[in-house]
């Protein structure tokens, strides 16, 4: 009995040090939300944020794959400033003072903030983008179709 614990708690392990060493293990906030958004040419799906229970905008990925941002208030523009590499949402920690754009290439393993000025205060989002969503191959040709990402809105840094 007692070898056959050694060998599970060995087991589970090798495997919790494997995964942690292929970084599929994150400290991701509270609040951390995941989901899969498929580009215009791949049937757009839009991310829409809330505050409260009020939509302020949304956000989603262009035909050339960059992020996009659509205020329901048409004079303040959502945009985007890229933060870097970063392994998860919990290594995105500050609002960037500068590079801000209303247009911002998604590229997986890379972090994000997203600006929204209601004319009463700025709301920000921040985003990790875990991996692109890649088409069945056609022709031996792949595309992208979209991106998984993480999120968390509102985020107040520290």
């Amino acid at each position: 009995m007692y070898k056959i614990q050694k060998f599970l708690s060995t087991a589970v392990l090798l495997t919790l040090g494997f995964t942690i060493a292929q970084g599929q293990i994150s400290n991701d906030p509270e609040g951390t939300v995941m989901v899969s958004l498929r580009n215009e040419s791949s049937g757009s799906t839009a991310l829409y944020l809330k505050e409260g229970k009020k939509d302020f905008c949304y956000i989603f990925i262009d035909r050339g794959n960059n992020l996009k941002g659509v205020s329901f208030e048409d004079k303040n523009p959502v945009t985007f400033s890229m933060v870097g590499m970063v392994s998860g949402l919990d290594e995105i920690n500050k609002i960037p003072a500068s590079g801000w754009a209303s247009l911002m290439a998604v590229k997986p393993g890379y972090g994000y903030i997203a600006r929204h000025k209601d004319g009463r205060k700025t709301i920000y989002t921040r985003i990790y983008v875990v991996q692109n969503i890649i088409s069945a191959n056609v022709n031996d040709v792949q595309g992208v179709m979209g991106a998984t990402i993480k999120y968390q809105t509102p985020f107040k840094p520290k």
